[in-house]
């Protein structure tokens, strides 16, 4: 494994991002799951 040093503000960045990608791709797999569950409706 190699070690990179950054600053801890590009750290503290890239963590965030890490998390709200994650938080999207659950959301997104909720929404797959309603709709294959047939609990989703149509709205005008």
């Amino acid at each position: 494994m190699e070690t990179i040093t950054i600053p801890k503000e590009e750290y503290e960045r890239l963590k965030k991002l890490e998390e709200i990608d994650w938080e999207l791709v659950e959301s997104f797999k909720r929404s797959l799951e309603d709709l294959k569950a047939g609990r989703i409706r149509r709205v005008k």
